[in-house]
C-alpha cells in the first residue's frame, strides 16, 4: 500500500472521531510530498515549504507535550535525514515526535497520544 492509501486510512478514521469529539478538526497533514521542476521548487522554498516536515499534525497539548508530530511511512519506507532532523527539532521543542509505519499504526500512536 502506498503512503498516500495510509494518509487516508488515518485521516477518514479521524473524521469519524471528530464527530464525538470536534477539537479534532485542528489535525492535518501538510501536503510536501509533491514532485515539482527545480524551479517549482525553488518558488514552493520561498513561501515556505520545508523539507522533512511530518506528515501528521495534531497542536493538541496533552500531559508535558506542547502537541503530537507524526511521520508515516509504508512498511518498508526509510527515514530521510530531513525528516530525522525535523522530528528532532519537534521533540526538542517539547512535541511528542513519532513514527509510524502504516495507517494503522498512526491510527495507533495518536490514540495513545490522546490518552495521556
Amino acid at each position: 500500500m502506498k503512503e498516500d492509501a495510509h494518509l487516508i486510512l488515518f485521516f477518514d478514521w479521524l473524521a469519524w472521531q471528530t464527530i464525538k469529539n470536534p477539537i479534532l478538526e485542528v489535525v492535518f497533514h501538510v501536503e510536501n510530498e509533491r514532485k515539482c521542476t527545480p524551479r517549482q521548487g525553488a518558488y514552493r522554498k520561498r513561501k515556505g515549504v520545508k523539507k522533512g516536515i511530518p506528515d501528521i499534525i495534531c497542536p493538541i497539548p496533552r500531559a508535558e507535550y506542547h502537541g503530537l508530530v507524526i511521520e508515516l511511512k509504508t512498511e518498508t519506507g526509510k527515514l530521510s535525514k530531513d525528516q530525522i532532523r525535523m522530528l528532532k527539532h519537534f521533540h526538542g521543542l517539547g512535541w511528542c515526535a513519532r513514527v509510524a509505519k502504516g495507517g494503522q499504526m498512526a491510527i495507533d500512536v495518536f490514540k495513545e497520544y490522546m490518552r495521556l
